[in-house]
C-alpha cells in the first residue's frame, strides 16, 4: 500500500489494491487507493483477475505486493510507441537490497526475477506477473489468468499470449523492485510452488521439459 501511494499517476489512472487475505484494507491510507477484496481463492491468479475485472483502462499494469515501483513506473511503460500487436509489455524486476541472512542475499544475488532472463527462454519467451502491462483487448481475449494453480499462472498467460498471436515486449525502463524470502523456511515453500507449477506447465505444453530444481537453483533460470 505504501508503495502504490508514492506511486506517480496522471489524469484517468486508478489505483487499485486487490487484498487477497482480508489484511489490506487497515493498511491504506490513500483515497486515491481503491481496495478490492478477493477472497474466492487464495492466489495471484484469483487477485489479478479480480483486480482486472474492476479497471477501466486500455491498459492493466500488474505489480505483486513483494515488490516495490519505481515512482515513474508508469510514465516508463509508454516512453515509447507500442506496437498494435503487442499484447503485453515486461517491466524489469530488480533485486532490493537484501536487509539480512543468507537466504535473502541468495535470491538477491542470483536475480530469479529477471524479465530478460525470462524472455530469453528456451522453450518460449515468458515474463513474470510481478510487473507486467498487460492490453485489456488481449486479457480478455485470453479469458486471464489461470486460476486454481500454485504457480506458473504468469508463465501459462505468456504463452497462451503468443498463441493467440499477440507478441510480449521488454521494457527495462520500467522497473520494480523485489524482495526476496529471507527464511529456509520461506524459500523452501517457495520452490515447492514453482516445482509444482513446471510439473503442470509440463502436462500443459508439449515439448516443455523442466530443468531440474539443482540446476534452476544454480542458474537462477527456469
Amino acid at each position: 500500500a505504501e508503495a502504490l501511494q508514492e506511486l506517480a499517476t496522471a489524469d484517468g489512472d486508478e489505483l487499485i489494491l486487490v487484498d487477497n487475505d482480508g489484511t489490506a484494507r487497515a493498511a491504506v491510507q490513500a483515497d486515491r487507493i481503491r481496495v478490492l477484496s478477493a477472497a474466492g481463492e487464495r492466489s495471484p491468479a484469483h487477485a489479478r483477475n479480480a483486480g482486472a475485472a474492476a479497471a477501466r483502462g486500455e491498459w492493466i499494469l500488474f505489480v505483486d505486493a513483494d515488490t516495490r515501483p519505481s515512482r515513474d513506473l508508469l510514465a516508463a511503460y509508454f516512453t515509447q510507441p507500442i506496437a498494435p500487436d503487442v499484447g503485453a509489455l515486461a517491466g524489469e524486476i530488480r533485486s532490493a537490497p537484501p536487509s539480512r541472512g543468507l537466504v535473502a542475499r541468495y535470491g538477491s544475488e542470483r536475480a530469479f526475477l529477471s524479465q530478460q532472463a525470462h524472455l530469453a527462454h528456451p522453450y518460449r519467451p515468458r515474463a513474470a506477473a510481478a510487473n507486467l502491462l498487460v492490453r485489456r483487448e488481449a486479457f480478455e481475449q485470453l479469458g486471464g489468468f489461470f486460476e486454481g494453480v500454485r504457480a506458473a499462472e504468469d508463465t501459462d498467460f505468456s504463452w497462451r499470449l503468443q498463441e493467440d498471436g499477440w507478441r510480449l515486449e521488454l521494457r527495462p525502463g520500467a522497473w520494480v523492485t523485489h524482495t526476496y524470502r529471507s527464511s529456509l523456511a520461506e524459500l523452501r515453500r517457495q520452490w515447492r510452488g514453482y516445482a509444482a507449477g513446471r510439473a503442470w506447465l509440463a502436462r500443459r505444453y508439449e515439448g516443455f521439459h523442466p530443468q531440474p530444481a539443482l540446476a534452476r537453483a544454480l542458474r537462477g533460470t527456469g
